[in-house]
């Protein structure tokens, strides 16, 4: 009977997972010049966001980059980011995981798995 309920119980916990692990990982933009890595830190995540170095307003420069980290956090199965110009809500997509990233013109920005 010990047993019975043992495996019962990681087979919930292994059901359950933590929020937000669908998100964990490493990302990629369809233009190979954006990435995103997320990793758990405690209850919330972080991400660490790279891209190209901006020289002036739309010039970047070959093979330079930029990193910043921000904190994340799972609600309602959403990832909310807090961010230096407001907050946006990251969307996981199962089906073809995949991410949308609100970008500033509408629409969204896709992220695929980095293999």
């Amino acid at each position: 009977m010990k047993n019975i309920f043992l495996v019962f119980l990681v087979a919930l916990l292994w059901a359950c997972g933590s929020p937000g692990a669908d998100y964990l990982g490493k990302w990629q933009a369809e233009d190979g010049k954006h990435f995103v890595e997320i990793s758990q830190n405690g209850d919330s995540l972080l991400l660490k966001i790279t891209e190209p170095a901006y020289k002036g307003l739309f010039v970047s420069q070959p093979g330079n980059t930029s990193t910043i980290t921000l904190p994340g956090t799972i609600k309602d199965g959403l990832l909310k980011v807090d961010g230096p110009l407001g907050g946006v809500t990251i969307t996981y997509l199962k089906g073809s995981d995949t991410l949308l990233f609100p970008n500033f013109m509408g629409g969204n920005t896709e992220y695929k798995r980095a293999k």
